[in-house]
C-alpha cells in the first residue's frame, strides 16, 4: 500500500510543497474578498447603548437592546422578512459605518444580515432598522452578499 501512495504522489517533498502552495492561495483569495462580519453580533451605539443579536434558538435570534446590563427591549425574530435567522450579524449601513442616518431624519439606521446556510447567493437582503428611541424600527431590505457584500447603503444614497 505505501508502495501505491508513494507511485500516485510522486516525490513527497513535491507533494507537500504543492499543497502548501494551494492552501496559501486558497486562504490569500478568500482574505482578498474581504472579511465575513459573521462574528459581527455586537455593535456600540454613540450614546452608550449596545444592541446585540443572540441566538434565542435553532432558527431564531433576539435583536436586545441594552444600556450597561440592564435590558431595555429585546425583539425577537424566526421567520420574519423572509429571512430564517440561523444567523444574524451587524453590517455596516455605509462605507465603515455600522450606524448612520439614511434618510436624514435624526433617527440612526443600523444593517443586520441573516444567514441560513441554505438561500441562493441571487436571493440575499441585509435588512435596515432604525433606533428610535428604545426600539427598533424596520426600514427596510437591500440586496446583501454575504461573501462580497461590503454594505447596504451607498454614500449618497437614501432609502
Amino acid at each position: 500500500m505505501p508502495r501505491m501512495l508513494n507511485h500516485s504522489i510522486g516525490n513527497r517533498r513535491k507533494f507537500v510543497r504543492h499543497a502548501l502552495l494551494v492552501a496559501l492561495i486558497s486562504s490569500q483569495s478568500f482574505a482578498a474578498n474581504g472579511v465575513m462580519p459573521i462574528n459581527d453580533t455586537k455593535i456600540s451605539i454613540p450614546d452608550g447603548r449596545t444592541v446585540e443579536a443572540i441566538r434565542c434558538g435553532d432558527h431564531c435570534h433576539c435583536l436586545v437592546m441594552k444600556r450597561e446590563k440592564k435590558i431595555l427591549t429585546k425583539q425577537c425574530y424566526e421567520l420574519e422578512f423572509d429571512r430564517l435567522w440561523d444567523y444574524a450579524f451587524f453590517v455596516p449601513v455605509k462605507p465603515g459605518k455600522y450606524i448612520a442616518d439614511v434618510d436624514n431624519d435624526g433617527n440612526p439606521e443600523i444593517g443586520i444580515a441573516t444567514w441560513d446556510g441554505g438561500n441562493n447567493i441571487i436571493n440575499r437582503y441585509g435588512l435596515a432598522f432604525s433606533i428610535k428611541g428604545n426600539k427598533l424600527v424596520y426600514f427596510g431590505r437591500k440586496k446583501f452578499n454575504l461573501e462580497y457584500g461590503e454594505y447596504l447603503y451607498g454614500p449618497d444614497e437614501k432609502k
